[in-house]
């Protein structure tokens, strides 16, 4: 629900009010059901996409999400087939370990930096997560136009309704073979708008790497993705420190918590935005009993990500034990707020407000816990109840 009297509900099929509506749009965002899934091909055919392209005013622009997964290089292919099909213009993006495909009946121009900058105060926080702070780097994550794309796809099948392949053959495709498969149609696309236009380069750099990574080629996949990271395209810096980051999780499991706080340390030093190595060295630090630099590393967390519930829930426990009872109960309060569905959280909270007295948010949590049962909280619910069974006796 919301207040804001520009913004209008509609709760229904999608695919169906794009058949009946009545008004035209500026932008149509489709974020639909993954490609591999049951009844996908509808949300993923020809005619489906046609009913976008219809739905926009002139110079109206549509896209697209697409998750890479595990749809392989034909079901890719095709998908792009039957999206550009139903546009003039078009240009396809790198997003976040996934592509935005993006159509339109007028030329699709770069974002330029009065416009990023009128943009961003809306979309700051979204395009900060996956690392685009300037319309540079904006713009470095556009891969290819309708024509590049379209000479490397070729002729081809598209998805059309009546024949609704795309879930029957994902669930046959070998998984190793999907990713090769599109790591090397990325790659293919890239490199043709790389010939044409020295703008695509970076993009291009860092979807080589990805498919030389794929099959193993990691010395040339570690020289792309170091080329495409000095051009500054974050999501290549970010990729590496995911694997040093793995590389420490191993020597965490091994139980040699100075060897991994120091490894950590580093990789917070080269990217203190990373949220997980600050709830990594949390972690560690609580369970040696080091209270204050637990709470230290975890605030960071929650102020890098405020949804995070096990990251305010950690706080909370960390600030009761440092007798810090206020910011235990903001914490607490917050991990219910972000995650209604967190069992830690919710019988945690249920346990301090016992310890404070507070038995009816207490049989709130323990209510809310025996509703979620499903979602394994069992546990967290014997060990409330108990305690509440203990309060109610005295």
């Amino acid at each position: 629900t919301t207040s804001d009297p520009r913004i209008t509900i509609l709760r229904g099929d999608g695919r169906a009010h794009l058949l009946t509506r009545r008004a035209s749009f500026d932008i149509v965002v489709a974020n639909t059901l993954h490609p591999w899934s049951l009844g996908a091909t509808g949300l993923y055919s020809r005619e489906y996409f046609g009913r976008l392209a219809g739905a926009l005013r002139p110079g109206g622009i549509a896209t697209q999400w697409l998750p890479l997964g595990v749809i392989g290089d034909e079901h890719l292919a095709a998908i792009l087939r039957s999206f550009y099909d139903a546009f003039s213009h078009g240009a396809l993006f790198w997003g976040a370990g996934n592509v935005m495909l993006v159509g339109s009946d007028s030329p699709i121009g770069e974002v330029d930096n009065e416009q990023f900058e009128a943009l961003a105060p809306f979309v700051d926080d979204a395009l900060k997560r996956i690392g685009i702070h300037s319309a540079t780097a904006f713009n470095q994550r556009r891969i290819a136009d309708l024509a590049e794309i379209k000479q490397v796809l070729g002729e081809g099948e598209m998805l059309t309704d009546d024949r609704p392949v795309l879930e029957a053959r994902t669930f046959q495709t070998d998984h190793a073979i999907a990713r090769d498969g599109e790591n090397r149609l990325l790659r293919d696309i890239a490199n043709a708008a790389r010939s044409k236009n020295s703008k695509h380069e970076t993009v291009a750099l860092w979807l080589e790497s990805r498919e030389a990574r794929s099959r193993g080629d990691v010395e040339s996949a570690d020289r792309s993705e170091r080329l495409a990271e000095m051009s500054g395209f974050e999501a290549a810096r970010r990729a590496r420190l995911q694997r040093e980051y793995k590389a420490v999780t191993e020597i965490i499991e091994s139980g040699n918590d100075a060897e991994a706080l120091a490894a950590l340390a580093r990789i917070g030093r080269d990217a203190p935005e990373f949220a997980d190595v600050w709830f990594s060295i949390a972690k560690i630090e609580h369970k040696n009993k080091k209270l204050e630099r637990a709470r230290a590393a975890i605030e960071r967390v929650v102020a890098l990500e405020p949804m995070r519930g096990e990251a305010w829930n950690l706080l909370a426990v960390a600030s009761w034990q440092a007798k810090d009872l206020e910011r235990a109960k903001q914490a607490f309060d917050h991990a219910v707020k972000v995650a209604p569905f967190l069992p830690e959280a919710l019988a945690g909270a249920g346990g301090f407000a016992l310890s404070r007295g507070d038995v009816k948010t207490a049989e709130a949590m323990l209510k809310r816990l025996d509703e979620i049962a499903v979602y394994g909280s069992l546990r967290e619910a014997s060990a409330l109840r108990e305690r509440l069974a203990e309060m109610t006796k005295r």
